[in-house]
This record gives C-alpha cells, sequence and structure tokens, in this order.
C-alpha cells in the first residue's frame, strides 16, 4: 500500500502585490493544511528589509512542489508575474517537477496565456471575487488544493521497489529519476513492441553513460511511461520515448533542437524528416540514432552557465558577454539596445539586471526605481527584439505612450514586440522613461 510523504509540500504564492488582501484570505483558509504540516507556504511578504525581492522569489519558486497563480488583471499586466515567474512556473510544471494551479481571483480573459490549458479553481470557473458568498469560493478553493495535496503526498511517499504491480495506471502524475521504471514496464509490453522498445532505451542509457544526459521517467495517467533523456544542463531533451501501453514512439522537441543543436537539425531534416515541435515517428533506424547521438553531442558542447535555474543578475554584464556568442547579423542590434539601456542607466533613470532564462534566453530589463521597466531587451539564443509593457506606460509614461504608437504607427498591444529598432524609437523611449521617471520631457 501506498504510504504518504511526512514532510511538508513546498507552496508558493504567485500574486500581484495589489491582490495581497485576497491571498491573505486564500491563506486563511489553507490554515489547516499548514497546521497539520501538509504544506508550507511562502509569499513575498516573508522576506526581510534589505534582501533581493526577485532573486529571493525565484529561489522558493524553483523549490516549491506546489505553485499557486492568483489570477488577476493586475497579475497579467505585471511584466515581472508573467514574464518571469508565470514562465517559471510552467517550465517546471511541464516537466512534472511541480504542480501549477492557476486561481481565478478578479474576472480577466486568461485565453492565450501558457496556463489557459490548466485547470482552475475554483471549480466552477467563477472568480472569487464574483461569488455572492467570497467565504464559499475560498473554500472551493481550499477543498481543490487539499485534493492536490493529498495526491502528491501519497505520490512522493511511494515506497522504492519497482515491480510490475507499482507501475500499474492511476490517476497521479509523477516524475522518477532514472530509466528502471521505463525498463521494468518493457517486460509487460507486446512481444512486437519490445524490440524497438529496448533499442530506444539502450540508446539513451548509452547517452547516460556517456555523461550527456540525465534520464528520468515520467509516469502519466491511463499507464503511459516517458523515458527523458534530459540535457544535464537543461531540464530539457531534444526528444521523449513513450511506452503508451505497449505502443512505441519518439517525440522530438524542435525548439530545444534551434537552442542547442541547430546544426544536427538541418541533417535529421535533410536526411530523415521534418521536426516539428512535439511531432512523433514510431520507425526508428540505427542510422538516425548515430544522427540524434552527435545533436546530444553538439547540444552537451554549448556553454552550460546560459541553462541553469532562472536566475536574475544585477547589471548589464551578463547580457554584454552573451552578446559576443552571437551570429554578426544580431550583434549590431543588440549593441545598439544594450547600449541605450546604459545610457538610461547612467542617466540615473533605471537601475539594470539581467534575467536568466531557461532555454538559453537572457533579457536585460531597465527598470525604473521601484517598479518594473517600460521595456525589455530579449536575446534569445541570437534572435534579438525589444519587448514594451503597456501597462506600464499606461502607469507611468502616458505621453510617451502616445508618441511610441506615432512613432511605430499603431496601438501598442500588452507586450509589444519590436524586432526593428531606429533612433527615432530609441529617442522617444528615453523621453519616456524620463516621463516615468518624474523629469521633463522633450520629443
Amino acid at each position: 500500500m501506498a504510504t504518504e510523504s511526512s514532510e511538508p509540500l513546498k507552496l508558493f504564492y504567485s500574486y500581484d502585490p495589489r491582490d495581497e488582501e485576497l491571498r491573505e484570505e486564500l491563506e486563511k483558509h489553507l490554515t489547516t493544511l499548514r497546521r497539520n504540516r501538509y504544506i508550507s507556504g511562502w509569499h513575498q511578504k516573508q522576506i526581510n528589509a534589505g534582501m533581493d525581492t526577485v532573486k529571493e522569489s525565484l529561489k522558493y519558486l524553483n523549490k516549491a512542489q506546489i505553485i499557486l497563480l492568483l489570477v488577476s488583471p493586475d497579475y497579467l499586466a505585471s511584466e515581472y508575474c508573467y514574464d518571469i515567474e508565470v514562465l517559471c512556473a510552467m517550465e517546471r510544471h511541464e516537466v512534472g517537477e511541480a504542480r501549477v494551479i492557476p486561481i481565478l481571483l478578479r474576472p480577466v480573459d486568461i485565453e492565450d496565456t501558457p496556463f489557459e490549458k490548466l485547470n482552475v479553481l475554483p471549480t466552477n470557473g467563477v472568480p472569487i471575487k464574483k461569488w455572492p458568498d467570497q467565504d464559499e469560493a475560498f473554500y472551493d478553493v481550499a477543498q481543490g488544493i487539499k485534493k492536490i495535496v493529498q495526491e502528491l503526498k501519497i505520490s512522493l511517499g511511494v515506497p522504492k521497489r519497482r515491480t510490475i504491480e507499482t507501475l500499474a495506471p492511476t490517476n497521479t502524475s509523477r516524475l522518477v529519476v532514472g530509466a528502471e521504471d521505463f525498463i521494468v514496464s518493457i517486460d509487460a509490453a507486446p512481444e512486437t513492441s519490445k524490440k524497438l522498445l529496448w533499442q530506444l532505451c539502450d540508446w539513451a542509457i548509452a547517452l547516460e553513460r556517456a555523461g550527456l544526459v540525465k534520464l528520468s521517467t515520467y509516469h502519466g495517467k491511463a499507464g503511459i511511461l516517458t523515458l527523458l533523456p534530459r540535457l544535464k544542463s537543461y531540464d530539457a531533451g531534444l526528444v521523449s520515448i513513450y511506452n503508451n501501453n505497449g505502443l512505441v514512439y519518439m517525440q522530438f522537441w524542435r525548439s530545444v533542437f534551434e537552442h542547442r543543436a541547430p546544426r544536427s537539425l538541418d541533417r535529421i531534416e535533410q536526411s530523415f524528416t521534418q521536426i516539428k515541435q512535439g511531432n512523433t515517428i514510431r520507425e526508428v533506424s540505427d542510422e538516425l540514432l548515430n544522427v540524434l547521438s552527435e545533436a546530444y553531442r553538439e547540444a552537451a558542447g554549448k556553454t552550460q552557465e546560459a541553462f541553469e535555474t532562472p536566475r536574475l543578475v544585477e547589471g548589464a554584464q551578463d547580457f554584454i558577454t552573451s552578446i559576443e556568442r552571437e551570429p554578426e547579423a544580431s550583434k549590431k542590434l543588440l549593441w545598439r539596445l544594450c547600449n541605450w539601456a546604459i545610457a538610461l542607466e547612467r542617466a540615473r533613470l533605471v537601475k539594470l539586471s539581467t534575467y536568466h532564462g531557461k532555454a538559453g534566453i537572457l533579457t536585460l530589463l531597465p527598470r525604473l526605481i521601484g517598479d518594473t521597466g517600460l521595456a525589455s531587451i530579449y536575446n534569445n539564443n541570437g534572435t534579438a527584439y525589444l519587448q514594451l509593457h503597456r501597462s506600464v506606460f499606461e502607469r507611468r509614461a502616458p505621453k510617451g505612450l502616445a508618441s511610441i504608437e506615432k512613432s511605430i504607427n499603431k496601438t501598442m498591444g500588452p507586450r509589444e514586440t519590436i524586432r526593428e529598432v531606429n533612433d527615432e524609437l530609441l529617442n522617444v523611449l528615453t523621453a519616456a522613461y524620463r516621463e516615468a521617471a518624474g523629469g521633463a520631457i522633450e520629443i
């Protein structure tokens, strides 16, 4: 019989400070779970004076087993919440490291958000503020969280013995280190599938022995097991190997190929098959596996530092260093944007920091003192672009917003991405930062 883990689950509240009152009310309704050591919650108000709020938040977010996204218009409008905490949370959710639970606090459109397909709380999908009795809404949310906590407590306490019986399909998904569970599952597969399963499994084990990957097995619902050969410096792999109750296939992850093994991507597409994000193949040759092994070697040859746990670093130095590694075609725009941001800091309009995201994406953040920034500068593995944050313009630089829209000849979206930047636009942006900082505007 499965046993429950005795350790409390780490729970992280991701929310906008303007929803603090609602967060506190939710925390009250989770008191019983906390007192009985089922959960240990963390939120921004626990940060001591003088500590870096963003750095501390990311540290706890990356340790959490349950991440609550407290969704509201302010939350989605927040550059930090949406572009950093949501991104990090969903990356951990997708590899099975954490369970993300969106909680609707106030009415807002969540279509086209990274978490739109996740089950939300309250269970009826009605935001808490729209309930006639908000205590009933919070009770519904607390019950939903309690159910997930109980599932996770049991899955974390499952004995380590690996047998066919322990692999029986359950309603609880979990990630297990190593390939042992996947190997055990092969014994239960039809004879017609075993040869390919062993071929793929042996290939993945060889990658691990060569120090190119770390293996883990994901137990999905309905008895589906996935062997994940993930790069050691990055929590994702080029491919995933599936045993879907005896049905065998390999799944490709184009985005990882593009970031980590572009040369091998071209070779595979020329000689074998087109690779799309998540497409699968059911026939695998030794020649393809040899090319995939080379792809993993190419991916492992890239610098590891760009693929570590997401973190925020003060200053622009890390961003500057990243420019030197990029294609010549991208360097001009990256340097132009970087020098512009440094000039803002020298004028004491902003404080610069660099965010290291997963998949090697670096973001230079020219943040207003005590606030987020009007813009973010991205180096997405050599692809450079500027992103403008409408909500910050509306709060801090409404005149600048009008000037920007005139310059780009369109209405600025919530997160307007610009890939072609001229001097006129940068001058208008500089004036907008002066406006936001309280200085005079001369455009």
